[in-house]
């Protein structure tokens, strides 16, 4: 697959978000390795897809984010 994708044998690994005709959705990922680095991607891919990506992946990846930004959870309560 690799051979498919032009992409050199030392440039691994990347990731690609490809359609069924292997066009990508978005440029390849290879540099931010982080969980909200790739949720991040796979959102930017699947809004380029007529389905677009779900709610719920929506949410996770700016959680992910959050928690790499160094964001903290807060719990209060009310009597």
């Amino acid at each position: 697959m690799r051979e498919a994708f032009r992409e050199p044998s030392w440039n691994n690994p990347v990731v690609r978000i490809v359609d069924g005709a292997r066009r990508d959705l978005a440029p390849r990922l290879d540099g931010d390795w982080s969980l909200a680095g790739l949720l991040t991607f796979m959102v930017k891919a699947l809004d380029t897809s007529p389905e677009r990506a779900p709610n719920w992946l929506r949410l996770v990846a700016a959680e992910a984010d959050g928690h790499r930004r160094g964001v903290e959870t807060a719990i209060f309560g009310m009597t």
